[in-house]
């Protein structure tokens, strides 16, 4: 089986989390709902196919940076930047949100930072950018 690309890998995670309405009240609830769809839906993915990817919660970058998700292609050497970051946001400045995913996005194996937000400004400003190289991708999630 050829491995997913980080597009594949992308595409999925828009189609799990985008098309639901979430509950939470901040984004640690957020993030507890999203645990289990992430881990599932990668695992079962709409196509029927196992993508072989997984999913690290509170992944640290560094001594400073810990990223809310971590995707991960499995049999991928790091050099491969096959590794997504996923990070959720239900407030925060435009340039604070860009510092944070800045830094994501240097980490090496790192190969796409997709921001999951409830807020639409964040989206909307971020949507398309690219940190060096590598593309953000939004997601605008609904919230209950």
């Amino acid at each position: 089986m050829t491995p997913p690309t980080v597009g594949a890998m992308v595409a999925e995670v828009t189609r799990l989390l985008g098309g639901r309405i979430w509950r939470g009240s901040n984004e640690s609830e957020i993030q507890e709902a999203m645990a289990p769809v992430l881990v599932h839906g990668l695992m079962n993915p709409a196509a029927g196919e196992d993508l072989r990817v997984s999913v690290t919660r509170e992944f640290w970058l560094t001594d400073a940076d810990r990223v809310d998700f971590m995707l991960n292609v499995l049999g991928q050497p790091p050099e491969a930047r096959s590794r997504i970051a996923l990070e959720v946001k239900v407030k925060g400045s435009t340039v604070e949100v860009a510092r944070q995913l800045q830094r994501y996005a240097q980490a090496p194996y790192v190969g796409a930072v997709i921001l999951a937000t409830t807020t639409p400004r964040l989206a909307l400003a971020l949507r398309g950018a690219t940190l060096g190289e590598l593309p953000i991708f939004t997601i605008t999630l609904r919230r209950f």
